[in-house]
């Protein structure tokens, strides 16, 4: 695998894992509450969440690039 496919995939899962760790988080909180059930709603909603983060992010991550590279 090269570096640049490797530091790719890489990104895409750690930037994917923190940020749908974070917002599933927060909007499960919010929604539902921080009650007993919380910790089972919230991976519920996590294990959803980052499969779909993940293909976005690699998918979308190079258009995004390209994007902010004109823009600045």
């Amino acid at each position: 695998m090269s570096k640049p496919l490797k530091f790719r995939l890489l990104f895409a899962l750690f930037m994917s894992f923190s940020m749908a760790l974070i917002m599933t988080f927060i909007i499960v909180g919010l929604n539902t509450g921080f009650d007993g059930g919380f910790v089972g709603r919230w991976l519920t909603s996590f294990m959803t969440a980052f499969p779909i983060a993940f293909l976005t992010v690699l998918v979308l991550g190079p258009q995004v690039q390209k994007l902010v590279t004109r823009l600045v």
